[in-house]
């Protein structure tokens, strides 16, 4: 974010209990180390850093996280945007969801007691525009393994839980659940036609809309 010529940084985090202090770097110098978050808006979800001064071309920003567990992870401002909704956006998009009368289902993706990823999902109405095939069906909004936990099968593990979740019609009946995707997501792709999703033709808001019968 930039107002008047500073810039404040926010690290998005679905699990602020775990995390010890952080510690902010732009262009490799060190900006600010943050052991306490000063705001929150309606959950306990972001590290914010004090502001600083917007310089020319001024992108390139590193997360040090320290984790109470003793673990260090490393974030950039760029990572995996190229794909990926940001968590916060999507904890936002189900209380404004849920406060106009849609069926969100957030969920927190464990291995063990470790956290590895999100998955959001929607019933019917999913707060955007949406393809015909969203009325009275399910829709897996978002799924995101965090990318130090990718390829390690936790994916394939979620999905298996999303679909028996879904089938238990925990907001009204469907006949069907719907993915929306990016087309060169190939990755993504594989998962879900490994579950018996195939794409219906449909192109809509510049993503293939991926299906499966329940």
């Amino acid at each position: 974010m930039e107002f008047e010529g500073q810039r404040w940084v926010r690290l998005a985090s679905l699990y602020p209990e775990t995390i010890d202090f952080v510690v902010f770097y732009c262009y490799g110098e060190l900006v600010y180390t943050n052991y306490v978050e000063p705001f929150t808006v309606n959950f306990d979800s972001n590290w914010r850093q004090l502001a600083w001064k917007v310089r020319p071309g001024d992108q390139e920003w590193k997360a040090v996280v320290h984790l109470k567990n003793g673990e260090v992870l490393e974030r950039r401002a760029e990572e995996q945007r190229r794909f990926v909704a940001s968590n916060l956006s999507s904890v936002a998009s189900c209380y404004v969801l849920a406060t106009n009368g849609g069926h969100p289902f957030p969920f927190a993706i464990y291995s063990d007691e470790q956290p590895v990823g999100f998955v959001m999902l929607a019933y019917g109405i999913t707060g955007y525009e949406e393809p015909s095939i969203a009325d009275d069906n399910y829709c897996i909004m978002r799924l995101m393994i965090d990318k130090q936990y990718q390829n390690r099968g936790y994916g394939w593990e979620a999905m298996k839980k999303i679909l028996e979740f879904i089938r238990t019609f925990p907001a009204g009946q469907a006949h069907y659940c719907w993915i929306p995707y990016k087309p060169d997501n190939v990755a993504a792709k594989k998962l879900y036609e490994s579950f018996g999703f195939r794409d219906n033709g449909e192109i809509f808001n510049n993503e293939s809309i991926t299906v499966l019968r329940l």
